[in-house]
């Protein structure tokens, strides 16, 4: 399982906007059980994190695509 924030500058010269993703990243073959054991840990990383814009959880690497696509 993999924790990241992305941290994303839209704008402009003039308005800078600085965007956070809380992305949680789970295997596909990860089996049940680990998902839910590290499942756990997510609410203690996003405590650590801070606040973010927009939080995505996904099991499928080419899931990230859209993620990076919905922040334009």
């Amino acid at each position: 399982m993999h924790f990241c924030l992305l941290r994303i500058v839209t704008g402009d010269q003039e308005t800078k906007r600085v965007k956070f993703v809380y992305i949680t990243y789970t295997g596909p073959s990860v089996p049940g059980i680990a998902k839910g054991r590290a499942g756990a840990h997510r609410t203690d990383v996003e405590k650590l994190i801070g606040q973010s814009h927009l939080n995505f959880q996904t099991d499928d690497v080419d899931d990230l695509d859209d993620v990076c696509s919905d922040t334009d």
